[in-house]
């Protein structure tokens, strides 16, 4: 590959040498024309002897260097440049496939075993441990000797209820936003509208209920093995 510039010179030197060919055939002196020539000889007699490195120069800046592996006589890889591109091996398929989504929890079959009586809100995911309580107003209300129904307000905004396992628990918080956490059950509820409810017929049920419709509350639930 030849470098641009050498190219323009070796044209404009046969340019030039044409033109005192004909000069000198008219019969004309060569004056100026003679000169110049003469003073071109210099950079032409370089180039002649750098042509090598120049060429060399010229391709390893603008020509990426091109190897050629080979097993036998058969080409397994070619690279170029400095091996961004590679010819050869193969292209890992991109699948454009949305993965499979992961298992759900069925909150339901969570308590259908122990209790008759189970409505759960529309938001509810696994959770193995419960929030925080860090800046927030804390209760316990520990009822694990409950024998009858009994009603609690919500005076925290967040709660841990203890109570026997088995015991219904209701949460009531009359439009108030919240959540419910049961650890032991591995279950997370969004409370808001829809209430968290279950129950045996049999059994003392705990109701939690709210009186302020602006508060936002955490509830956790510990069960007590009697």
């Amino acid at each position: 590959m030849v470098h641009p510039l050498v190219a323009w010179f070796a044209l404009f030197v046969t340019g030039l040498g044409v033109i005192l060919a004909l000069v000198s055939l008219a019969g004309r002196k060569l004056g100026f024309l003679g000169f110049l020539s003469a003073m071109l000889l210099i950079p032409t007699a370089v180039m002649i002897i750098e042509a090598e490195e120049i060429r060399d120069g010229w391709a390893d800046r603008y020509f990426p260097e091109i190897r050629i592996e080979r097993d036998g006589e058969e080409v397994t890889g070619i690279d170029i440049g400095d091996g961004d591109i590679v010819i050869g091996e193969p292209v890992p398929e991109v699948s454009s496939a949305e993965p499979a989504p992961g298992p759900t929890l069925d909150a339901l079959a969570v308590f259908a075993d122990d209790y008759a009586q189970v409505t759960l809100p529309a938001w509810c995911d696994a959770a193995d441990e419960a929030p925080s309580t860090e800046g927030t107003t804390r209760a316990l209300l520990s009822l694990t000797d409950a024998t009858s129904d009994t009603r609690v307000t919500l005076d925290a905004q967040h709660t841990v209820l203890r109570v026997a396992a088995g015991t219904g628990v209701t949460v009531d918080v009359d439009g108030a936003m919240g959540e419910i956490y049961w650890p032991s059950r591995g279950v997370w509820c969004e409370l808001g509208s829809d209430s968290f409810s279950v129950a045996n017929p049999d059994s003392p049920s705990i109701t939690l209920a709210s009186t302020a419709a602006d508060e936002y509350y955490t509830i956790v639930i510990e069960e007590v093995q009697p």
